[in-house]
């Protein structure tokens, strides 16, 4: 395995809403906790950040229309690709850990490595990037890759420019 491999198969956990779903959930063991749900419950985000210091993340998802949040994965991602670097531990949740928190994993996958990725999700689902781009609630899976890739290809150029989401869109998505 790469370095990217490794870090996404130990240091990336996806799940449920904590404490609310997750009685298993342990606050200690993550630096970064990111919440893909639409639900946001401030009290259980101060207190994980009260046990551990941790960065928390709220970057809502919906599920049921065409755009189902791509400037919500786009944030994810960012938030990812630094937590990578680092090493950091992660916990990546939406309410039930079957959707929307496994469909921005699959996206940053495919951003970090051009494939899609091939691993189960607790519910027994494949890729749920490529299945809400069938659903409708992405775009097309053409675009979807290729919007990806834009936003992969303008952060090698380096730090952070003016408009990087709103290009990537408009130069990868029709009828943007």
């Amino acid at each position: 395995m790469n370095k990217f491999e490794d870090w996404f198969s130990a240091k990336l956990t996806v799940g449920s809403y904590p404490y609310q779903k997750n009685l298993l959930f342990q606050p200690k063991a993550y630096d970064v906790i990111i919440n893909v749900s639409d639900e946001y419950y401030p009290e259980i985000d101060e207190q994980h950040a009260k046990h551990r210091l941790c960065q928390v993340h709220w970057f809502a998802l919906s599920e049921g229309k065409r755009d189902m949040g791509l400037n919500s994965i786009y944030m994810a991602i960012i938030i990812l690709i630094n937590a990578e670097a680092k090493g950091q531990t992660v916990y990546l949740h939406c309410h039930q850990g079957h959707n929307r928190s496994w469909t921005v994993a699959a996206a940053y996958y495919y951003f970090r490595t051009g494939r899609h990725l091939d691993k189960p999700t607790r519910n027994g689902s494949i890729n749920k990037m490529v299945q809400n781009c069938e659903k409708g609630y992405l775009p097309n899976i053409n675009e979807m890759q290729k919007w990806l890739m834009a936003i992969r290809d303008d952060l090698k150029l380096g730090s952070m420019k003016a408009g990087i989401l709103t290009l990537s869109k408009i130069n990868a998505l029709e009828n943007f």
